[in-house]
């Protein structure tokens, strides 16, 4: 089974800007960064891929890059820098890298703000129908 490199990439680099993004340099969270980074490269199904995202790893340690959140972006986009340039795949700027993070989460939080826009008249007009029907009823029966 052949998987594309694109694919893959664009996997890489949404897992990866969101670990750099979110990080938080706790105790705990250090214990834990570590042990994703152990096991992220079985995250992707194919054995050359995986081998070559662990070489990648294993080429920095990342005990020298989890104790600031700058460090750990800079982490994040190196081994997608690496793994871009293995593939001859073309490469984002680290700005690009994150900006294209925040464009997709403030994008999707607009998206869901329209949603809301939108249908808000919807449930307003469903609620006045039940009112209406709610007023009649009690008109027939009481009046």
């Amino acid at each position: 089974m052949k998987l594309n490199v694109d694919f893959i990439q664009e996997g890489l680099e949404v897992f990866l800007a969101q670990i750099g993004y979110f990080y938080e340099p706790t105790k705990a969270n250090r214990k834990r960064i570590v042990d994703f980074f152990e096991s992220f490269p079985f995250f992707f199904y194919n054995l050359e891929f995986q081998n070559e995202i662990y070489n990648i790893i294993k080429k920095r340690p990342i005990r020298s890059y989890y104790d600031t959140t700058e460090n750990m972006k800079e982490f994040c986009y190196l081994i997608y820098n690496d793994f871009n340039t293995k593939y001859n795949i073309p490469i984002k700027s680290q700005e690009e890298f994150y900006a294209n993070l925040q464009y997709q989460l403030h994008h999707e939080t607009a998206k869901y703000k329209q949603w809301k826009k939108n249908n808000i008249h919807s449930y307003i007009f469903i609620i006045v129908i039940f009112l209406i029907v709610g007023i009649y009823y009690y008109f027939q029966k009481y009046v």
